[in-house]
């Protein structure tokens, strides 16, 4: 036998906007634990990086974080021994070229600079927790 309450009119409105307010907050929350999931400790060095890499005249109205993560460890293996693979390389290539709306030559050129440009080796903090 179920439990009925019966509400008067006007509080039925406030039950139903706290749980619209609830709801809400629950699918914001969700959204903000997906974004961080798809960042690394390593982002806030390379985000400039990653935004030349990326910039575009079109902004898409898209969350990049798991193509910007991904690109990051990437550049990161540029300043490992053995460097970026000439496939990872190229993957990034056409990443750049998807995201962006660039020609293959650009993102090429884009790609290219930004494995030139010289890292330093990260804190020994930030190292500890990758």
């Amino acid at each position: 036998m179920g439990c009925t309450v019966s509400l008067p009119g006007r509080w039925r409105y406030y039950l139903a906007a706290l749980a619209s307010l609830i709801g809400a907050s629950t699918v914001n929350w969700l959204a903000t634990q997906t974004r961080t999931a798809n960042t690394t400790v390593a982002e806030p060095l390379l985000s400039y990086e990653l935004d030349k890499l990326f910039r575009s005249a079109r902004r898409p109205n898209v969350d990049m974080g798991a193509e910007r993560a991904e690109a990051e460890r990437i550049l990161m293996m540029s300043s490992s021994h053995n460097g970026v693979s000439n496939d990872d390389r190229a993957y990034l290539v056409q990443q750049v070229a998807a995201t962006a709306g660039l020609s293959l030559q650009e993102s090429e050129r884009r790609v290219d600079a930004s494995l030139r440009t010289p890292r330093r080796p990260l804190p020994a903090r930030v190292a500890a927790r990758s």
